[in-house]
């Protein structure tokens, strides 16, 4: 599905009680976006590590962390990808990665162009 179509990655409300919470200050919303996207990353990693070694504990963890942390900034769809996985794994009792990843990356493609462009508007290069 087209992402134009499903709306933007990003919740334009949670964005702007982001920026509230700066002061109205770009800075610190383009740090949190950007802590986002690393500890994100991070958690991409730690999620392979766990699927691969079958750790069913790791998954779910990994799960639930990425997907509150998208909640917190807003990615909400990503979240509810997460959220899916993590409740699929908690049910089933295994990891099922192949209903997760095309979503996952489809929507946090669409996350860090929005996070780009925040930046490209936002602050000078």
């Amino acid at each position: 599905m087209d992402n134009e179509i499903m709306g933007p990655a990003l919740d334009e409300e949670a964005i702007a009680s982001l920026r509230d919470l700066g002061d109205g200050d770009d800075v610190f919303l383009l740090e949190l976006l950007e802590q986002y996207v690393e500890q994100t990353d991070r958690l991409v990693i730690e999620s392979a590590v766990a699927a691969g070694n079958g750790d069913l504990q790791s998954w779910v963890g990994t799960m639930h962390a990425l997907a509150g942390s998208s909640r917190n900034v807003g990615a909400l769809r990503l979240a509810s990808v997460c959220t899916a996985a993590e409740v699929d794994g908690r049910s089933t009792s295994t990891i099922n990665t192949l209903p997760f990843l095309a979503d996952f990356a489809r929507d946090y493609e669409a996350v860090k162009r929005e996070i780009a462009t925040i930046r490209g508007l936002r602050l000078p290069q």
